[in-house]
């Protein structure tokens, strides 16, 4: 099933400028996979060096906040954004 996903512009540098991306996949977690198999340069700004979604990724199905594991359905559409710290 095909998803759209939305990356914010820090995230769009390593997705050859896009910002809008149309990936297959059924839930998050293939999404994000999928996603860093067509783009590689996402992976080290998506995922730990241990292999899972980093805690500062923040997942929004439809304009909710969603879990990392949660289901896709076709059409949805994926908004990646990185959560921002500062002191």
């Amino acid at each position: 099933m095909s998803v759209t996903v939305r990356l914010q512009l820090l995230l769009s540098q390593f997705a050859d400028g896009q910002e809008v991306v149309e990936i297959t996949a059924d839930n998050n977690i293939d999404c994000l996979n999928n996603l860093t198999a067509q783009f590689p340069g996402l992976r080290r700004w998506l995922f730990t060096k241990q292999g899972e979604v980093a805690t500062y990724v923040r997942l929004f199905i439809n304009r909710r906040q969603a879990s990392v594991d949660a289901e896709l359905k076709d059409g949805d559409e994926l908004l990646i954004l990185l959560a921002a710290v500062g002191g």
